[in-house]
């Protein structure tokens, strides 16, 4: 199984935690598993995978990924650690995931998720 990842941060302590510090130990508890990032949107990087997981996808460019992975038989797997629609207003993201595109982007995302 090959598992390819994204993230959009993938030196943060996000990612350390739900991804890029995880996602690579699987082989040690199977071998059959296979993890490889993601480091551009492209069909190439994403054709040959039996998984697409995405850490936080946020903007249309993570949409564009799910859509190529889905053109592929590419299954996606989307994780969000918080609920973005929710930041409190002191949070200095608020402004970020309030933006109509941003918050857009993360319905799709959601609503094509396997």
């Amino acid at each position: 199984m090959l598992i390819k990842i994204g993230a959009r941060y993938p030196f943060g302590a996000c990612s350390y935690y739900r991804s890029y510090g995880v996602f690579p130990h699987l082989h040690r508890l199977d071998q059959s598993i296979k993890v490889e990032p993601i480091t551009k949107i492209d069909w190439t990087y994403i054709a040959g995978a039996d998984i697409l997981y995405l850490e936080r996808p946020q903007d249309p460019e993570y949409v564009s990924a799910m859509k190529l992975a889905k053109n592929f038989g590419v299954k996606t797997w989307v994780d969000y650690d918080d609920d973005l629609f929710s930041v409190p207003d002191y949070n200095q993201t608020k402004a970020f995931y309030g933006k109509k595109e941003v918050r857009q982007s993360i319905i799709k995302a959601l609503e094509m998720a396997d």
